[in-house]
């Protein structure tokens, strides 16, 4: 990888990076994005938040829309705009509340904490500003404790309700719904209620229409998780 902001997590992979790693070593909360940004706005829980289009890679891919609510303190970089590509380093919130008809409900979205223009390939090879960047990513990183998990009925995708650390100014838990489906290799490990888990994955989205207005759901698809213990 190119990118700066990816030092640390190459090193968690790298076999020359120093000593071997280990679950401490495990980002507990952590998302990291490329994109181009397309909207400054609202997102749907009200927060200020911007929204990062990833194109699809390779033919029949989806594209995605993925708003991140700003931090209390963060704002766009002065040499950021739409249009701009743009890094994006952050972190995941979730939690279950009771609307007003007394409907039990969860919500989850990405926060941005860090923001940066990306740079151009070339730009990084040769040090001239080009159009061509990296292929635009949405990935998570999750430590923490499984507290339940459930399939719909004729669903083949499992969710996993995931209670992780928040690390914004509210460090009140974050329960966090991750998903997999059983044609995908993760769903091999069965680890259940209080195990705990480490997980990488890749953040989608859903668009849906709700009284005309555009609405774009966030979800966390798993691509790999291991268990290390149990409470």
């Amino acid at each position: 990888m190119f990118s700066n902001l990816y030092e640390d997590i190459n090193e968690m992979y790298d076999d020359t990076a120093g000593a071997a790693k280990t679950v401490d070593d495990m980002p507990e909360n952590k998302i990291r994005a490329l994109g181009r940004l397309i909207g400054i706005g609202r997102d749907e829980y009200g927060h200020r938040a911007i929204t990062l289009y990833i194109r699809p890679f390779g033919r029949g891919g989806r594209e995605n829309y993925i708003k991140f609510a700003f931090a209390y303190d963060v704002y766009l970089p002065e040499d950021v705009s739409v249009g701009s590509y743009i890094e994006v380093e952050g972190h995941a919130v979730g939690y279950s509340f009771v609307g007003m008809e007394g409907r039990r409900g969860h919500a989850q979205y990405c926060v941005v904490d860090k923001i940066k223009k990306a740079v151009s390939v070339m730009e990084q090879l040769c040090g001239i500003e080009s159009f061509s960047y990296e292929r635009p990513y949405v990935d998570f990183y999750f430590k923490g404790t499984i507290r339940s998990r459930y399939k719909n009925d004729g669903s083949s995708w499992s969710i996993l309700t995931v209670q992780t650390g928040n690390v914004g100014i509210d460090k009140r838990p974050v329960y966090v719904r991750v998903q997999f489906s059983d044609r995908m290799r993760v769903a091999d490990n069965k680890s259940g209620e209080n195990e705990k888990v480490c997980i990488y994955g890749t953040v989608t989205s859903t668009r849906k229409e709700v009284r005309n207005v555009t609405h774009d759901y966030t979800n966390f698809i798993v691509s790999d998780m291991v268990t290390y213990g149990k409470e």
